[in-house]
């Protein structure tokens, strides 16, 4: 859509790869991965070592087997475009990359879509669990994930689709906030 994620992908490769020296896994969707992805990297990041990235398609995660899952452990750093893809928790490319994630190192993870929503705010919210473990937070009554997405889902309705910027501000709420006549509890 023009926004610039493949360029914002590339610069995150670049610097934790040259500059900060970590492993990056990129997950991309088969329909850009040769055309955009190997075709920009081989182009603009030729100077980054072979060893310090590996390309994968989003098609690919269903056929990973443990093995293949357990070769990502070192792995510090995985970008996913087109992220909206991985919004079904039901899916096996979701389980599969939650594998991955939560592999060996603890890695960042950098989601690159345009479309953080598609049907509801939940689909943001699966995209979030992806990287946030509620149970190791160390606010844990202000840092409840599901609260935000429940405040931001009752003050902009089910299925409405919204902007980033109103998502993030309507998901800032706090045990017990009442936010336009939504109240928002422990839980």
């Amino acid at each position: 859509v023009g926004l610039g994620k493949t360029y914002t992908g590339l610069m995150l490769i670049e610097k934790f790869a040259m500059m900060d020296n970590k492993r990056i896994l990129l997950i991309s969707p088969k329909s850009v991965h040769d055309s955009v992805w190997v075709a920009k990297l081989g182009t603009m990041l030729q100077h980054v070592p072979n060893n310090k990235i590996e390309a994968i398609k989003t098609t690919d995660l269903t056929s990973f087997d443990d093995a293949k899952i357990s070769s990502f452990k070192d792995v510090e750093m995985v970008i996913i475009d087109e992220a909206h893809h991985l919004r079904n928790p039901n899916s096996q490319r979701y389980q599969q990359l939650q594998k991955i994630i939560q592999t060996g190192l603890k890695k960042q993870v950098f989601f690159l879509t345009a479309t953080p929503i598609n049907n509801d705010v939940y689909d943001l919210y699966h995209m979030i669990k992806l990287f946030i473990n509620e149970g190791q937070c160390t606010f844990k009554d202000k840092c409840s994930v599901k609260k935000s997405v429940v405040a931001a889902e009752c003050v902009f309705g089910s299925g409405v689709k919204i902007s980033n910027s109103l998502i993030l501000r309507g998901a800032v709420v706090h045990d017990g906030a009442q936010i336009q006549g939504c109240i928002v509890g422990p839980g």
